[in-house]
This record gives C-alpha cells, structure tokens and sequence, in this order.
C-alpha cells in the first residue's frame, strides 16, 4: 500500500531528475554557442590585427580567408589632418605643421564562413610621411 508520503516523494524526486536532465541540456546548448562565439570574436582580432594602417594607406578593399573565415573589408578615409610641432622647440618661428599625415578611416568588415554572416564596422588610423 502506497502512502501519500511515498507518493509526494515521486512527485518530487521526479521534478529534480527532470530539472536536472533539462538544466544539462540547455548547458549543452549554451556551452556550443559560447565556442562559436569564441571563434568568431578570434577571427575577428586575427583578421583586424592583418589589416594593418599601412594596408588601408595601399588599398581601400581588402579580401581574403583567415581563420576559417572569408572576409572582405572595405577602407574609407574619413579625415585627414597634418600633425603640429611646436615652432620654437624646431627654431621655426614661420609655422608649426609637422611632417605626417594622420588619416581616420572607417573600416567596413563583412566577415562569413558555413554558420555565421556578420558585418563589423570599427575606425583605424594612418599615419604616413608628406615629406
């Protein structure tokens, strides 16, 4: 003969197992997600780390695979100034420009591989001699 002490006991033993078994799964999915994450935020620090200031001085479109992603970048100048010295220090008493061109670009990365299409904007600077 059951009791109802037994019987609320199964009621509760089977709410923990089912807990449990629905807790592993939704950590099974998370832990998936967050190594998808880790790639795609890798590959992103690896392809940013490649294209470099003097690349987006070269060329304004950038394609290529690394990382096991394909990626296309685009460069667009949005600013260019000339940096200042200070005129007495250089014993110049006409002017202070000095002699690099600092240039703010705004970089455009699309990035995809089999799983993941995302589009990555971010600003990168240039600097180059004028003289």
């Amino acid at each position: 003969m059951i009791t109802i002490e037994i019987l609320i006991s199964m009621v509760i033993l089977f709410m923990v197992i089912a807990t449990s078994v629905t807790t592993l799964k939704h950590l099974k999915i998370i832990q998936k997600q967050q190594m998808n994450h880790e790639d795609f935020y890798i590959a992103v620090l690896n392809i940013k780390d490649y294209i470099e200031d003097k690349i987006c001085i070269k060329q304004t479109n950038i394609q290529g695979s690394l990382s096991g992603y394909s990626f296309n970048a685009v460069c667009e100048k949005e600013e260019a100034l000339q940096n200042f010295k200070k005129a007495l220090d250089e014993g110049d008493s006409t002017g202070n420009i000095g002699n690099k061109l600092i240039s703010l670009y705004k970089v455009t990365l699309n990035l995809q591989n089999e799983n993941v299409e995302k589009e990555i904007l971010y600003y990168k600077t240039g600097i180059r001699d004028i003289r």
